[in-house]
């Protein structure tokens, strides 16, 4: 999915710009992803390919925030 993403790039930056903007863009965008990533074998709504995103962002935010947060332990434990 990281790669249809980098594909689609442009699309990503208007979602960006318009910041929950236009619902038929974010439509069109998972209905290619889901497309790209299905086979014969197993299909893949939209819907869980945009909820599976949403799951990927949560814990890169949530790794990035502990991050965040143990290294300013770690520079307040130093200036002590």
């Amino acid at each position: 999915m990281l790669s249809f993403l980098k594909e689609h790039k442009d699309v990503l930056k208007k979602l960006v710009v318009m910041r929950g903007g236009s619902g038929n863009i974010k439509k069109k965008l998972w209905k290619r992803a889901s497309i790209m990533i299905s086979d014969e074998e197993t299909q893949y709504l939209p819907e869980q390919c945009e909820h599976k995103w949403k799951n990927i962002k949560q814990a890169y935010n949530k790794v990035n925030l502990l991050t965040l947060i143990r290294n300013l332990i770690k520079k307040s434990f130093i200036h002590c």
